[in-house]
């Protein structure tokens, strides 16, 4: 039977025995697991080649509780590389909103000259909102794609009826080029998609839209654009201010990311 004093030293043991093990969590803030030279607080080095064998397993999910999921609220994904990035919640790579500037001139400055059988490039001049991965140009109105998949693009233009051309007489084309057709040269085969009707307004005084979506499939690196046809900017202005519109509002072009 062991007396205080004995107790007394095993405890003492026990408690250098602790202090031994615990020491190099105080003195190394730093845990590698399958590695020796940690690079962070916790450096997990997956050393299997298969999920049984992983390094890390996380099952069921992770929630935020509902007062932090705010605008500013983030995912964490895997792009092509297989490298996490964290991307905004309502974009999976790159969302793009773009419009005009608003403006009180004539109008007409919304498209490039005819760039042959009058076809016209729309020069959106103004980036409302910007995801990463790719880039638009406000000043050509050429979007470069940063990422390989699928994009939806959506488009409104709403016009004034200048010259008060009679309804269902002028054909109105808007569309988006094809990769690397940016300003149109083939015509027709330039087009990706495309929509085309007569025009139904009646007068100066009432407003033409006319609207265009589609998906399309881009490598990196290309260009695409959006065009109209047979809509001189003389006759087909923007100036929309004159009839209580603003250009600002009722003109857009959104690029959204889909998937590879």
């Amino acid at each position: 039977m062991l007396n205080n004093n004995d107790k007394f030293k095993q405890n003492e043991k026990k408690t250098t025995f602790l202090t031994l093990i615990l020491c190099p969590v105080l003195f190394f803030p730093q845990v590698g697991i399958n590695t020796t030279s940690p690079q962070a607080t916790l450096h997990i080095n997956n050393t299997g080649a298969t999920a049984q064998a992983s390094a890390l397993r996380i099952q069921g999910e992770i929630q935020a509780q509902s007062a932090a999921v705010t605008p500013a609220y983030r995912k964490l994904l895997l792009n092509a590389n297989k490298d996490v990035v964290s991307v905004p919640a309502d974009a999976v790579s790159f969302k793009l909103l773009s419009g005009f500037i608003p403006s009180i001139d004539i109008g007409t400055a919304y498209t490039t000259a005819d760039l042959g059988s009058e076809i016209r490039r729309v020069l959106f001049n103004n980036v409302k909102y910007e995801a990463t991965s790719g880039s638009f140009n406000t000043a050509t109105g050429i979007f470069t794609v940063g990422e390989t998949g699928f994009f939806k693009i959506e488009v409104g233009l709403l016009v004034r009826n200048a010259n008060n051309i009679a309804a269902c007489t002028a054909p109105m084309r808007l569309g988006v080029s094809v990769a690397n057709e940016t300003n149109f040269q083939n015509g027709n085969a330039s087009f990706a998609f495309l929509t085309q009707r007569l025009n139904q307004s009646t007068g100066s005084n009432i407003p033409d839209c006319i609207q265009v979506s589609g998906v399309i499939y881009l490598n990196a690196g290309a260009q695409i654009a959006v065009g109209t046809r047979y809509m001189d900017p003389t006759v087909w202005p923007i100036n929309n201010e004159l009839i209580n519109y603003k250009r600002e509002n009722v003109n857009y072009l959104t690029i959204t990311y889909l998937t590879q």
